[in-house]
């Protein structure tokens, strides 16, 4: 097991396994969790992933009560689900859908989730040697990107 601390852009980052499934034999993980904690008092929740998701349990990391789909201009490819649209709408600018249209083109990418304190990325880490550094710091940039746009659109 492993868990990784730093920071990046001034954010405070933590990689680290996510806790195993049931099926997993006791010490191995499947998944990384990537995450950046936030304050989230109006308990806002964000799910993106590709619509043919690769790994449909990662459905399950999920607590989100009756989301709303949103159609954005993010395209078919992409799922976007929510609690607040316009919340949602704060958080697509420019530049973060960028950093989703790059670390999402992977078809091995795995699940966007703001939910309670944490903005956090999951995905499997059987992505291929070559692949995982640049996916890993990908998912770090949407991240960054998604803290960087909270903070300016809500201190407006």
């Amino acid at each position: 097991d492993f868990t990784l601390f730093g920071r990046h852009r001034g954010y405070p980052l933590r990689i680290e396994p996510a806790p195993a499934r049931p099926n997993l034999p006791p010490g191995q993980h499947d998944l990384i969790k990537v995450s950046i904690p936030m304050t989230n008092p109006n308990r806002k929740a964000l799910m993106i992933h590709r619509s043919e998701l690769s790994d449909p349990d990662l459905l399950t990391w999920s607590t989100l009560d009756r989301p709303v789909r949103i159609a954005q201009d993010l395209g078919e490819a992409y799922q976007v689900l929510t609690n607040d649209p316009m919340f949602a709408g704060i958080i697509l600018s420019d530049d973060v859908k960028i950093s989703i249209y790059e670390l999402f083109k992977n078809p091995e990418a795995g699940l966007l989730l703001i939910e309670d304190e944490s903005l956090l990325y999951l995905y499997r880490h059987f992505l291929t040697k070559d692949s995982r550094a640049t996916h890993l710091s990908q998912a770090v940039a949407l991240l960054c990107d998604i803290k960087d746009e909270l903070n300016i659109r809500l201190k407006d």
